[in-house]
């Protein structure tokens, strides 16, 4: 009910299935909480799938932040996207290429599959880009609750819990304070 399309859907769940064993998720330089709630989920979802999942993203500040909001442990090891391996597959959520100067990923590279909200040009071999949701957070919480309904079992796990709050900061952030939000984004609010 989050708007997202379910063979877009279907699309990211098959590339996160099909990337390989191990997968970097990188995400925009100097995350905000958009950017670092996508990843999260999209972590956890693959973590699942019994991926190795490696953090990538520049300028990363999230620790101070996340520190400041009780409950909220920041367990994400983001490196600099300098320092993504050559031969890792990787997936960039939160923004349209990886090579526009906000990312700027390898030279050359590019990414698996791009989750993002802004329609443009991408370099990924597939993309899910959505121009119905202000925040790539409603998508990524879209492909958690097809997975764990969004009830009192959310609630009850922890780590659930944590990413549903992250997700809730996320599209607080990218829609400030909703006002730019969608009908989507107010629903996964909700």
């Amino acid at each position: 009910g989050l708007g997202v399309d379910p063979q877009e859907a279907h699309k990211v769940l098959r590339t996160f299935r099909e990337i390989g064993s191990e997968v970097a998720l990188v995400g925009h330089w100097n995350p905000d909480f958009d950017c670092i709630a996508s990843v999260s989920i999209a972590g956890f979802l693959l973590e699942r799938m019994g991926k190795k999942v490696h953090y990538f993203v520049t300028g990363a500040r999230n620790g101070d932040t996340s520190a400041a909001i009780p409950g909220l442990d920041d367990r994400i090891d983001f490196r600099p996207i300098s320092d993504l391996p050559a031969d890792l597959p990787f997936i960039l959520i939160d923004a349209p290429n990886s090579e526009i100067s906000h990312v700027n990923g390898p030279a050359g590279r590019r990414p698996g599959l791009v989750i993002d909200t802004h329609c443009g040009e991408t370099n990924g071999s597939l993309a899910c880009v959505s121009d119905r949701h202000a925040a790539v957070s409603t998508i990524m919480l879209s492909l958690l609750f097809d997975e764990f309904s969004p009830n009192e079992r959310i609630i009850a796990a922890p780590e659930l819990s944590r990413l549903a709050t992250l997700g809730f900061l996320g599209i607080m952030t990218d829609t400030a304070m909703l006002r730019r939000a969608g009908p989507y984004d107010i629903e996964a609010v909700r």
